[in-house]
């Protein structure tokens, strides 16, 4: 398990406190462990660890990406589109499509590119969208064409470069993503 640790300035003191969650499911030991850290100054402030590929939080945005959709690899794995086939973390309505937007880890399938790509389930993360979204400072945001990268399970990116602006959202979730955009957007 990956520890981030998420940057705060009232981070003061030692740690003192790590608590474990346990959960029993029918006999068998399922362990989904959260360490929630309590600074000693201050009580208060709890920190999630554990994410991996992935740190700080997601704020709400509109979902322009529903199962089925098309979208452009932006990476240079040899992939040219991504056959969007489920969103992780979604559990689901009667007849709603689940539907991915900026920042999203999807399971997509390459439909144009390398034929060692084509007919396998590769996880992906949405780093731009079409449909406007809006941020916390009031600024709605959308980009020219929907896009995406191959990454593995933790989050770290198949290939080595990303052609076209990575959008914030995205960029603060994924470190991996953050540190071989070309620009942020």
């Amino acid at each position: 398990m990956l520890c981030k640790y998420m940057e705060n300035s009232d981070f003061l003191g030692k740690i003192y406190l790590i608590l474990r969650l346990k959960q029993l499911k029918k006999g068998d030991k399922y362990w989904h462990s959260f360490i929630v850290l309590m600074t000693k100054h201050n009580s208060s402030n709890f920190f999630l660890i554990g994410r991996g590929g992935s740190s700080g939080a997601k704020f709400r945005i509109s979902l322009g990406l529903p199962v089925g959709a098309v979208i452009n690899c932006a990476d240079n794995t040899g992939a040219k589109n991504l056959y969007i086939i489920s969103v992780k973390g979604i559990k689901g309505r009667l007849n709603r499509l689940p539907a991915a937007g900026v920042g999203d880890m999807v399971m997509a399938t390459v439909k144009k590119g390398k034929p060692e790509l084509r007919k396998k389930v590769h996880p992906a993360v949405v780093i731009r969208q079409r449909k406007s979204y809006r941020r916390k400072d009031g600024v709605f945001l959308y980009f020219e064409d929907n896009a995406g990268v191959i990454v593995n399970n933790k989050g770290e990116m198949k290939g080595s470069a990303i052609t076209g602006p990575v959008a914030k959202e995205c960029a603060d979730l994924w470190p991996r993503i953050a540190s071989n955009a070309g620009s942020i957007a």
